[in-house]
């Protein structure tokens, strides 16, 4: 008996929660400090 299942569609990423969106959020909310927000940046940038 062959039995399939549905598996609802990955939503898209939303252009707001995309890394670097996140930093920027983080740092402009005071989370993260300049430094840890540009080290953290260069180390998005390198791995796209």
């Amino acid at each position: 008996m062959l039995i399939r299942t549905w598996t609802p569609p990955k939503p898209k990423e939303l252009p707001g929660d995309s890394a670097k969106a996140i930093l920027k959020r983080r740092y402009a909310a005071g989370e993260i400090d300049e430094d840890e927000y540009l080290r953290r940046m260069s180390g998005i940038s390198q791995d796209w």
